[in-house]
């Protein structure tokens, strides 16, 4: 029994160190659309910030937070001149880093401000049943181009 034990805390221990030890991001999400596109404003909101927990390093936080990254994204629902729905969306996406407590000479600015920097913008169409992989996509870039460069600057890697 003792050697199972102390085969147990010699793993256990590192993994719960390293856990401890890992850089976790902060992202905030928000997205929101005009009033015909609320179910969908509801799916891709969902599937974002479940993507965004799939990586494994990614806390989704609220706006009042103190988050690192925003990923904000606005819904319109794509109707003929008549008013008939087509069935997609036009989708206006943009993510960026947030400036840090050092910029700013109050932390009170700091809080009220939320200033960012090294924003993407992109637009598209997309059907209903293709959101989810929108937002897998989207996820997929944001990762590459946001957290993969933070990541290594804080393990000490030059890239």
């Amino acid at each position: 029994m003792k050697k199972f034990a102390t085969l147990f805390c010699v793993l256990m221990i590192p993994l719960a160190l390293a856990s401890d030890t890992q850089h976790r991001f902060k992202v905030y999400v928000d997205v929101s659309g005009d009033e015909n596109a609320d179910q969908a404003v509801n799916i891709v909101e969902s599937h974002l910030k479940r993507e965004l927990r799939l990586l494994g390093d990614v806390d989704v936080v609220g706006k009042d937070d103190d988050w690192e990254f925003i990923y904000k994204i606005f819904m319109m629902t794509e109707e003929f001149a008549d008013g008939c729905q087509t069935g997609g969306f036009s989708i206006a996406t943009y993510y960026a880093q947030r400036l840090g407590t050092y910029h700013y000479k109050t932390l009170d600015s700091y809080q009220i401000m939320q200033a960012t920097w090294g924003g993407v913008l992109g637009a598209a169409i997309y059907t209903r049943d293709s959101l989810p992989e929108f937002c897998i996509s989207k996820i997929n870039k944001f990762d590459k181009n946001m957290l993969e460069p933070n990541r290594k600057r804080l393990t000490g890697i030059s890239y």
